[in-house]
C-alpha cells in the first residue's frame, strides 16, 4: 500500500467532549429528570467526513497504521510583519490552545469506518501544529513498519 494523502481545507478543528443536556420536567408533583447527550461538532464532522469521501474511494484498512497530521493554523492577524515571517519559517510555533492530541482525535474519530474500520488501527500517530498564510489539514496514512519506527528511535536517541 502506498502512502494514503488528505487535504481538509479550513482551520484545523480540535476534539469537544461529548455534551448532555439536563431537562427537567414536572410530572404530577415530581421532577423527572431525562438526560440527552449529544456530540457538539456533528456538523464540522460531517462536513470532514464528506471531504474523505470525497479522497478516498477504497475499502476501510485493516491492518496496524502509522498517520501523521499536519496541522495548518491560522496567522494571528494582530501579528506584525516581523512575527509574521517568523511564523512562515517555523521560528514561531503555534503553542496555545488548541493542543495537538485534540485535533488528532478529531481528526482519527472522522475517518472511522471511511478510511479504515476503527481508529484503533493506529498504533502510532505524529502530530504537528505550524502556521501557514491558508488554514488546512493534512493527514499522510502509511502501513505500520517496526522498521521505520526503529529507525526513528535511533534518529531521535
Amino acid at each position: 500500500m502506498d502512502e494514503i494523502y488528505f487535504r481538509i481545507p479550513g482551520k484545523p478543528i480540535a476534539k469537544k467532549t461529548h455534551r448532555t443536556k439536563v431537562f427537567l420536567k414536572n410530572k404530577g408533583g415530581r421532577i423527572d429528570v431525562q438526560r440527552q447527550t449529544y456530540f457538539p461538532q456533528s456538523k464540522e464532522a460531517s462536513d470532514v467526513r464528506k471531504h474523505l469521501k470525497d479522497q478516498y474511494n477504497s475499502e476501510p484498512l485493516d491492518t496496524a497504521l502509522f498517520v501523521r497530521f499536519v496541522f495548518h493554523m491560522p496567522i494571528p492577524s494582530t501579528w506584525n510583519k516581523t512575527q509574521k515571517a517568523m511564523a512562515l519559517d517555523g521560528r514561531l510555533m503555534p503553542i496555545g490552545k488548541p493542543d495537538v492530541s485534540n485535533l488528532a482525535k478529531f481528526y482519527e474519530d472522522c475517518m472511522n469506518g471511511i478510511v479504515y474500520s476503527d481508529d484503533s488501527r493506529i498504533v502510532w500517530v505524529s502530530p504537528l501544529k505550524k502556521y501557514d498564510d491558508e488554514s488546512y489539514t493534512e493527514i499522510f496514512i502509511t502501513p505500520f513498519s517496526l522498521e521505520c519506527y526503529a529507525r526513528f528511535q535511533r534518529m531521535a536517541a
